[in-house]
């Protein structure tokens, strides 16, 4: 997703849920965006430090309520963690196998009419937010009825 998507998202986000903080995870080449990005937003957003070991990056996901990816490995580790998440899809880098299984989640796609060969950048921050606002409401409403 490009800085232009992710900054309109998590302008989104922030104004929408103010009581929560939100964690960038960012490849190397996309660490400079992240703390851009962090920066914008220095009340409600740090950046994940990078790691090339993935049981440090597992240990991380363990701590989080809610994840936010494109990415089918980090998706994987949310599931095994029992984490809701909203994952960004295309119609053609999308499949069951690669969705989560026991966990409440939303697939978020880009618009209708999009070629289908379109890249993750087509999904619109907007329909991110709205599938959060809705994953959100369903999991309070889930833990309010435990109590």
């Amino acid at each position: 997703w490009s800085f232009e998507r992710n900054a309109a998202c998590l302008q989104a986000l922030t104004a929408q849920f103010p009581e929560l903080a939100f964690v960038l995870n960012a490849a190397p080449p996309e660490r400079g965006s992240a703390q851009h990005l962090a920066a914008m937003f220095p009340n409600a957003i740090a950046v994940l430090p990078t790691t090339p070991d993935v049981l440090e990056l597992c240990a991380f996901m363990r701590c989080v309520d809610y994840v936010i990816t494109p990415d089918t490995a980090i998706t994987h580790i949310a599931t095994a963690f029992g984490k809701p998440t909203v994952v960004l899809c295309t119609p053609v880098s999308s499949s069951i196998q690669w969705m989560p299984i026991g966990v409440a989640y939303r697939a978020v796609y880009p618009p209708e009419g999009t070629p289908a060969d379109a890249p993750v950048e087509a999904v619109l921050p907007d329909d991110v937010v709205t599938a959060f606002a809705g994953l959100y409401k369903e999991i309070q409403v889930l833990q309010e009825a435990k109590k």
